[in-house]
């Protein structure tokens, strides 16, 4: 799927879908790979573009995870 079809941009009038795929960075994660963990500081917008992406909080043990959602494109 390209940027410009995926729905979170279709709510944007077309010039500031235009501006946003302009500055937007395409990155591509390898199964099981963790993007970002909870607690850490972050300045992005992540969509999901293509496969699928599990959301997953740590226990209150602190050691294990559980599965909050799973997104998929």
């Amino acid at each position: 799927m390209k940027l410009e079809s995926h729905q979170f941009i279709r709510y944007f009038e077309p010039e500031q879908a235009a501006q946003i795929s302009q500055i937007a960075i395409i990155k591509k994660f390898n199964p099981r790979e963790i993007i970002f963990e909870e607690g850490d500081d972050s300045d992005s917008l992540f969509l999901v573009l293509e496969g699928e992406v599990e959301v997953s909080k740590r226990s209150g043990e602190g050691n294990n995870y559980v599965v909050i959602t799973s997104v998929k494109s």
